[in-house]
């Protein structure tokens, strides 16, 4: 195999935890998620969870999650790592590419979101359908999503286009089951001479119910 794309970072627990899709030498295909926690009290061990394997079974899933047929993952990019207060850890991949010779060349499709339970197993995944379009100029900042921890509930922010009306839309995910529920409109009412791809990275959490 070889390293597709890798992600570290130190979570609330203070053990830093690291991801990486990992990719068949031979064909470049997609072919696992791998995740290590190296736990540096005590005896400063490395604990790796099961690999999550990108099966056939697997790609079958992103097809009928999003209505395309999937032979294959592509485009597919590590994008953030979340720890609950029971120390589930969920780990975010985003799939997001750029076209030429249209105005809106950036792209930012369905998230791949896989849960962990408190003694690294994996336990569930989801896939949470986007379709997000952006101009060059704009660059990343149109597209994309933040997220937060609430108890056991991932929030996720995201600007995007739905029944023709341009917002925020908040999503929620169970970090117990995985169940995602249906984007709800923030109604943010921005004009039309105002720069709408903005307002998600100037977007933060007060508390659960106030952004």
């Amino acid at each position: 195999i070889t390293i597709r794309d890798a992600k570290f970072t130190v979570l609330g627990d203070g053990s830093l935890y690291a991801a990486a899709l990992c990719a068949d030498y031979k064909t470049g295909e997609y072919y696992s998620l791998k995740v290590v926690k190296y736990d540096f009290s005590g005896t400063g061990d490395m604990k790796f969870s099961p690999e999550f394997r990108f099966t056939p079974a697997y790609l079958a899933e992103v097809g009928k999650a999003s209505g395309l047929e999937v032979k294959r993952l592509d485009d597919v990019y590590l994008a953030d790592m979340l720890l609950t207060a029971e120390k589930q850890l969920v780990v975010i991949a985003e799939k997001h590419f750029e076209e030429g010779g249209n105005e809106l060349p950036v792209h930012a499709r369905e998230l791949h979101v896989f849960g962990y339970n408190e003694y690294g197993a994996p336990t569930w995944h989801s896939i949470v359908v986007k379709d997000q379009l952006a101009p060059a100029v704009d660059a990343y900042t149109g597209i994309g999503f933040r997220a937060a921890v609430f108890g056991n509930t991932v929030q996720l922010l995201t600007l995007e286009n739905l029944n023709r009306k341009s917002d925020l839309y908040l999503r929620r995910v169970n970090a117990q089951t995985g169940v995602v529920s249906p984007p709800e409109r923030l109604k943010l009412n921005v004009a039309d001479d105002q720069q709408l791809a903005y307002v998600k990275d100037f977007s933060a959490w007060l508390n659960e119910k106030t952004i």
